[in-house]
Protein backbone atom coordinates (compact mmCIF):
# COMPACT_ATOMS: atom_id res chain seq x y z
CA UNK A 1 0.00 0.00 0.00
CA UNK A 2 1.33 3.39 -0.97
CA UNK A 3 1.85 6.09 1.63
CA UNK A 4 -1.20 8.36 1.71
CA UNK A 5 0.97 11.51 1.96
CA UNK A 6 2.87 10.61 -1.21
CA UNK A 7 0.67 12.87 -3.35
CA UNK A 8 0.22 15.58 -0.70
CA UNK A 9 2.11 18.43 -2.41
CA UNK A 10 1.87 22.15 -1.73
CA UNK A 11 3.27 23.68 -4.92
CA UNK A 12 3.26 27.27 -3.67
CA UNK A 13 5.29 26.32 -0.61
CA UNK A 14 7.69 24.25 -2.71
CA UNK A 15 8.23 27.14 -5.14
CA UNK A 16 8.88 29.49 -2.20
CA UNK A 17 11.53 27.13 -0.85
CA UNK A 18 13.29 27.25 -4.21
CA UNK A 19 13.60 31.05 -4.02
CA UNK A 20 16.78 32.49 -2.62
CA UNK A 21 16.54 34.75 0.43
CA UNK A 22 17.00 38.00 -1.48
CA UNK A 23 13.97 37.16 -3.71
CA UNK A 24 11.63 36.41 -0.79
CA UNK A 25 9.89 39.75 -0.81
CA UNK A 26 6.13 40.25 -0.82
CA UNK A 27 5.86 41.10 -4.53
CA UNK A 28 7.83 38.04 -5.71
CA UNK A 29 5.98 35.79 -3.26
CA UNK A 30 2.63 37.01 -4.67
CA UNK A 31 3.81 36.35 -8.24
CA UNK A 32 5.03 32.85 -7.34
CA UNK A 33 1.73 32.03 -5.63
CA UNK A 34 -0.18 33.31 -8.68
CA UNK A 35 1.93 31.20 -11.01
CA UNK A 36 1.55 28.01 -8.95
CA UNK A 37 -2.20 28.40 -8.25
CA UNK A 38 -3.35 26.68 -11.53
CA UNK A 39 -0.91 23.85 -10.88
CA UNK A 40 -2.42 23.41 -7.42
CA UNK A 41 -5.93 23.28 -8.91
CA UNK A 42 -4.87 20.64 -11.44
CA UNK A 43 -3.27 18.66 -8.62
CA UNK A 44 -6.49 18.88 -6.59
CA UNK A 45 -8.49 17.53 -9.55
CA UNK A 46 -5.96 14.72 -10.01
CA UNK A 47 -6.08 13.85 -6.31
CA UNK A 48 -9.90 13.77 -6.37
CA UNK A 49 -9.82 11.44 -9.38
CA UNK A 50 -7.12 9.26 -7.81
CA UNK A 51 -9.00 8.79 -4.56
CA UNK A 52 -12.30 8.20 -6.41
CA UNK A 53 -11.02 5.17 -8.33
CA UNK A 54 -12.13 1.87 -6.82
CA UNK A 55 -9.30 -0.60 -7.31
CA UNK A 56 -11.40 -3.48 -5.98
CA UNK A 57 -13.55 -3.69 -9.13
CA UNK A 58 -12.59 -5.85 -12.07
CA UNK A 59 -13.63 -5.52 -15.69
CA UNK A 60 -14.71 -9.15 -16.00
CA UNK A 61 -18.29 -9.80 -17.04
CA UNK A 62 -19.21 -11.85 -13.95
CA UNK A 63 -18.11 -9.07 -11.57
CA UNK A 64 -19.82 -6.33 -13.57
CA UNK A 65 -23.03 -8.36 -13.80
CA UNK A 66 -22.93 -9.02 -10.06
CA UNK A 67 -22.31 -5.34 -9.34
CA UNK A 68 -25.28 -4.26 -11.46
CA UNK A 69 -27.56 -6.91 -9.94
CA UNK A 70 -26.49 -5.94 -6.41
CA UNK A 71 -27.40 -2.32 -7.06
CA UNK A 72 -30.50 -2.57 -9.28
CA UNK A 73 -32.07 -6.05 -8.98
CA UNK A 74 -30.85 -7.64 -5.72
CA UNK A 75 -33.71 -10.13 -5.25
CA UNK A 76 -34.21 -11.70 -8.66
CA UNK A 77 -30.81 -10.86 -10.23
CA UNK A 78 -32.14 -10.71 -13.80
CA UNK A 79 -29.70 -8.17 -15.32
CA UNK A 80 -27.43 -9.87 -17.85
CA UNK A 81 -24.42 -8.83 -19.91
CA UNK A 82 -24.08 -10.36 -23.37
CA UNK A 83 -21.68 -9.95 -26.25
CA UNK A 84 -23.14 -7.87 -29.05
CA UNK A 85 -23.51 -9.31 -32.53
CA UNK A 86 -21.06 -7.94 -35.05
CA UNK A 87 -22.68 -5.70 -37.63
CA UNK A 88 -20.36 -5.53 -40.61
CA UNK A 89 -22.10 -2.42 -41.93
CA UNK A 90 -20.32 -0.49 -39.18
CA UNK A 91 -16.85 -1.27 -40.47
CA UNK A 92 -15.15 1.47 -42.44
CA UNK A 93 -12.04 1.01 -44.56
CA UNK A 94 -9.74 4.01 -44.95
CA UNK A 95 -7.78 4.11 -48.16
CA UNK A 96 -4.61 6.14 -48.09
CA UNK A 97 -5.21 8.00 -51.37
CA UNK A 98 -8.83 8.95 -50.60
CA UNK A 99 -10.06 11.29 -47.91
CA UNK A 100 -13.39 9.55 -47.34
CA UNK A 101 -13.69 6.09 -45.80
CA UNK A 102 -15.18 3.27 -47.86
CA UNK A 103 -18.08 1.38 -46.25
CA UNK A 104 -17.65 -2.37 -46.59
CA UNK A 105 -20.63 -4.21 -48.05
CA UNK A 106 -22.04 -7.54 -46.89
CA UNK A 107 -21.29 -10.68 -48.85
CA UNK A 108 -23.87 -11.43 -51.50
CA UNK A 109 -24.82 -7.80 -52.11
CA UNK A 110 -24.23 -6.09 -55.45
CA UNK A 111 -21.55 -3.75 -54.13
CA UNK A 112 -19.51 -6.52 -52.45
CA UNK A 113 -15.84 -6.18 -53.20
CA UNK A 114 -13.30 -8.09 -51.04
CA UNK A 115 -10.61 -6.02 -49.32
CA UNK A 116 -7.49 -7.03 -47.46
CA UNK A 117 -7.73 -5.82 -43.88
CA UNK A 118 -4.14 -6.49 -42.89
CA UNK A 119 -2.77 -2.93 -43.28
CA UNK A 120 -2.42 -1.30 -39.89
CA UNK A 121 -4.56 1.77 -39.29
CA UNK A 122 -6.95 1.31 -42.22
CA UNK A 123 -9.83 -0.41 -40.42
CA UNK A 124 -12.09 1.41 -37.97
CA UNK A 125 -15.19 0.12 -36.23
CA UNK A 126 -18.12 1.73 -34.44
CA UNK A 127 -19.57 -1.56 -33.25
CA UNK A 128 -20.70 -2.00 -29.69
CA UNK A 129 -18.85 -4.70 -27.77
CA UNK A 130 -21.47 -5.76 -25.25
CA UNK A 131 -25.07 -5.18 -24.17
CA UNK A 132 -26.40 -4.69 -20.66
CA UNK A 133 -29.78 -6.44 -20.88
CA UNK A 134 -32.45 -5.42 -18.40
CA UNK A 135 -35.48 -7.67 -17.81
CA UNK A 136 -38.65 -7.02 -19.81
CA UNK A 137 -40.71 -4.23 -18.31
CA UNK A 138 -37.85 -2.97 -16.14
CA UNK A 139 -37.81 0.83 -16.46
CA UNK A 140 -35.09 3.06 -15.07
CA UNK A 141 -35.51 6.65 -14.00
CA UNK A 142 -33.01 9.17 -15.36
CA UNK A 143 -31.10 9.13 -12.08
CA UNK A 144 -30.95 5.31 -12.02
CA UNK A 145 -29.83 5.22 -15.65
CA UNK A 146 -27.02 7.69 -14.87
CA UNK A 147 -25.98 5.60 -11.87
CA UNK A 148 -25.97 2.42 -13.98
CA UNK A 149 -23.96 4.12 -16.72
CA UNK A 150 -21.42 5.35 -14.16
CA UNK A 151 -21.10 1.87 -12.63
CA UNK A 152 -20.56 0.25 -16.03
CA UNK A 153 -18.07 2.94 -17.08
CA UNK A 154 -16.16 2.46 -13.86
CA UNK A 155 -15.85 -1.29 -14.22
CA UNK A 156 -15.49 -1.79 -17.99
CA UNK A 157 -12.32 -1.61 -20.02
CA UNK A 158 -11.72 1.84 -21.47
CA UNK A 159 -11.82 0.70 -25.11
CA UNK A 160 -15.15 -1.15 -24.87
CA UNK A 161 -18.46 0.27 -26.10
CA UNK A 162 -21.86 -0.81 -24.81
CA UNK A 163 -25.58 -0.09 -24.80
CA UNK A 164 -28.24 -0.61 -22.14
CA UNK A 165 -31.35 -2.33 -23.52
CA UNK A 166 -34.47 -4.12 -22.31
CA UNK A 167 -35.05 -7.79 -23.04
CA UNK A 168 -37.53 -8.18 -25.84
Amino acid sequence: MMNSKYYDINYAQYAMQLLTNNYRIDMVIAIVKAITAPLGEIHTQFDTLRTGIDFNTYSQVCYMQGLLNDNFDPLERRIRIRNAAIDYDYYLLHKRNKKKPVRLSKRGSEQYKPYYWCTRGMLRSHNIDFKVILPAGYNLSEEEKNKMTNLVNQSKLASKRYIITNKS
